[in-house]
């Protein structure tokens, strides 16, 4: 399949290595700074004069951080208008898309992507284009993020270049070239669209796993949306992301020419419905292409952006972020008509060098006012072809803002959902409508816009006018009751709608079993050494439900021997010195007590330590443990012992002398009264 008309060429793009500490095959980093410390905090409407075309009045996220002695503030709003709602659906949670433009500077704009909290991307301030790179994967090939001017880069002549080689060129020299062309070559934003899908060969894949490659190709191409939607007004859609992750099993055979390989994706695009039925398909590869080449594209006509069978490109993914993203939209350029500047026998080779479509690949993301009046015919035809299309007036859409969690039973869940509005045009009386499964119990409900209402197993947000490209955000609050899934359903309407499919949202909470058992006990207690006492143990299910496969692990000190130990809920067995007790189930809401037998050993302070434990989660273990510290005394000593010499018998003696003169005593008186009363 090597056949081609004048209008269909194959165009290679090429390096070569060039040796230097900072250099990926042939670009050099002369300045870069560690990107360590930033703040991306959502915030207020975004302002007039730091508003992308179409986001004005829209809920941001502030991207703060100092780089190159100044401070950037770049204002952002979801982009995930750079997915199709089938393709967002899969996207992961860790990612998070975001485009945007600096505050207070209407001639910029940015890309960003946040993976697992880390920021990658590019932003163009108008004079310069300013790239951040995770780890690993950037320009360095360092392990941390790193951030640098595209000014600051240096690409040796022929080392990224279709021709032959001259002097080194700079990043800063390049831009100087093309600064004049800035204001005439930023479109009024994005109308219209095109689908293209992109592929990952299983080398890519390798190295990089899902999700985390679907989240590399999605950075280079926001990059690659940024350059088309800002420069000729149409915005890069990706409807259909295919990674493989075995490059045994991939569809494609181990070449390594680049000319055999594109055919090889032609072939497979021809064969796949869900590439066949975009307008281009583009492939990232993990393989090192023969020779110097990096790059390969099909260049042409409406022919290219509508055909099933050219309509292709493929590039290597091995030069970091931002020249991976400028090789992607040098490769797509070609596919949309464009022919290199400068070259001999191109209808742009009396273009001033510096652009984008250089036979040099030179750091630059701008297109030349020739490439760009290439294009627009190729563009003007895919549009009546419907290959590329209109972006929707009113397109209003509602997701989840982040993953489906997990809770435990009892928690309180909040659910975000981020209502934009992708297409161009405002969209009035937008209204979100929430159902609440009936195994939770409604706490809140607010939104960023407008105001909410709360009925019986429902909620109602009014948010009023969303502009185009816009997004608000809607937020309910419930607390589970009942263990398994819980599903909400959320739904936006609005006055206009033009596509009706990405309305809806149905995310499913998981709530998971949790208990809440509790140990109570006297906190101290006291015997006698050789003395037995009873310790009370409560343990209570605070739940509301059921704990099962009860253990409570008891250990008394060396001063104590545990003798007896029973349960109202379960048995014990006695090992000295630990006593464990077991129990089948505890009901909710339920106590019981363990009674303990202990006897004093030895005297000071003793510990009894308990700690009670089940099957299920336990969503407070605070009060899982508990001591109950025990006074062991010695006993009291016995009485002293009898006096000697006569013991008990003196005593007695003692007391019955006593008696002996108490009874002549009375006798005396008896015999006195009688002489006094004449004997009677």
């Amino acid at each position: 399949m090597k056949a081609f008309s004048t209008l269909l060429s194959l165009v290679l793009l090429v390096t070569a290595t060039a040796a230097n500490a900072a250099n990926q095959r042939g670009l050099i980093v002369s300045h870069h700074e560690v990107f360590d410390d930033f703040t991306l905090q959502r915030s207020q409407k975004l302002t007039q004069g730091g508003a992308e075309p179409g986001v004005v009045g829209l809920t941001s996220t502030m991207f703060t951080f100092d780089a190159f002695g100044r401070r950037y503030d770049v204002e952002l709003t979801d982009n995930s208008r750079l997915l199709k709602a089938e393709a967002r659906r899969s996207l992961s949670p860790s990612v998070k898309l975001y485009r945007g433009q600096l505050q207070g500077e209407p001639g910029s704009w940015a890309r960003i992507n946040v993976i697992d909290g880390v920021p990658g991307g590019a932003i163009w301030d108008g004079e310069e284009l300013i790239a951040i790179e995770g780890p690993g994967h950037n320009a360095l090939g360092s392990d941390e993020t790193i951030i640098f001017r595209l000014s600051d880069t240096y690409v040796v002549p022929g080392t990224m270049t279709c021709g032959s080689g001259g002097p080194m060129m700079s990043g800063a020299v390049m831009y100087q070239q093309l600064v004049n062309e800035i204001s005439k070559s930023r479109a009024a934003g994005a109308t219209h669209e095109i689908e293209i899908s992109a592929i990952g060969d299983g080398e890519f894949g390798e190295r990089l796993l899902p999700p985390n490659a679907e989240a590399d190709i999605l950075n280079r191409f926001a990059i690659v949306d940024g350059i088309f939607s800002e420069q000729l007004g149409v915005q890069i859609t990706l409807p259909f992301i295919e990674v493989f992750t075995d490059s045994a099993a991939d569809p494609f055979t181990d070449e390594t020419d680049a000319g055999a390989f594109i055919d090889e994706l032609s072939d497979y695009r021809v064969a796949t419905a869900n590439h066949n039925s975009r307008a281009l398909t583009h492939l990232y590869t993990g393989k090192d292409l023969d020779g110097s080449t990096v790059g390969i594209a099909f260049s042409g006509d409406l022919a290219i952006l509508c055909s099933t069978t050219f309509g292709v490109g493929l590039r290597e993914a091995n030069f970091g972020l931002t020249t991976d993203a400028l090789i992607a939209a040098h490769e797509i350029g070609h596919n949309f008509g464009a022919p290199h500047d400068t070259e001999a026998g191109s209808d742009c080779e009396n273009e001033a060098p510096g652009f984008l479509m250089e036979p040099t690949l030179n750091g630059s993301d701008q297109f030349s006012q020739c490439s760009k009046d290439e294009m627009q015919p190729n563009i003007d035809a895919a549009i009546a072809a419907s290959c590329i299309v209109p972006l929707p007036s009113i397109d209003m859409t509602i997701a989840l803002d982040g993953a489906e969690p997990t809770v435990l039973l009892g928690d309180s869940v909040p659910l975000t959902f981020d209502v934009t509005n992708v297409g161009s045009v405002e969209a009035t009386n937008v209204a979100v409508d929430l159902t609440l499964p009936s195994s939770v119990t409604f706490v809140s409900v607010g939104s960023t816009a407008g105001s909410c209402t709360n009925g019986a197993g429902t909620a109602n947000c009014q948010l009023g006018t969303v502009a185009g490209g816009a997004a608000e955000t809607v937020t309910i609050t419930s607390r589970t009751d009942e263990v398994g899934t819980a599903t909400f359903t959320a739904t936006v309407s609005a006055d206009t709608d033009d596509d009706a499919s990405n309305d809806s949202a149905s995310p499913t909470v998981t709530v998971d079993p949790a208990i809440d058992l509790a140990v109570i006990v006297a906190a101290t207690q006291a015997v006698d050494v050789g003395a037995t006492r009873n310790l009370s143990i409560t343990i209570d299910n605070l739940a509301t439900i059921s704990a099962n496969n009860l253990v409570v692990s008891i250990t008394a000190d060396a001063g104590l021997q545990p003798d007896t130990a029973s349960w109202t809920a379960g048995s014990c067995t006695i090992t000295a010195p630990d006593i464990d007790c077991t129990a089948t189930t505890l009901g909710n809401q339920a106590t019981s007590t363990i009674t303990l037998g202990l006897s004093g050993q030895t005297a000071g302070t003793q510990n009894v330590t308990m700690n009670v434990s089940a099957t299920e989660t336990d969503r407070d273990t605070s009060n899982n443990n508990a001591t109950s510290a025990f006074t062991v005394s010695d006993p009291p000593p016995p009485p002293p012992p009898p006096p000697p010499g006569g013991g008990g018998g003196s005593s007695d003696s003692g007391g019955g002398s006593i008696g002996a003169l108490f009874l002549s005593l009375l006798g005396l008186l008896v015999a006195d009264r009688r002489r006094r009363y004449g004997g009677r």
